[in-house]
């Protein structure tokens, strides 16, 4: 397994766990919400910067030419 791999695990891995245990335990009566929210915005950039490098299968399609 790569390396960046191990580390999209790893982080993947520790995200959830701190989504369970930290809102119950260190954020029980203040804070649960926006750390909730927070949590949420880095997963969803972490995903969008993962994925960035992805290709489009259809807008590769466009640019070859047809024979």
């Amino acid at each position: 397994m790569p390396v960046q791999e191990r580390v999209w695990i790893l982080s993947a891995a520790l995200l959830t766990a701190a989504d369970i245990i930290l809102p119950y335990m260190v954020f029980e009566k203040s804070g649960a919400w926006t750390f909730w929210t927070v949590l949420t915005a880095i997963v969803l950039a972490g995903g969008i910067f993962y994925t960035m490098s992805w290709k489009d299968p259809v807008t590769e399609a466009k640019g070859r030419k047809h024979r």
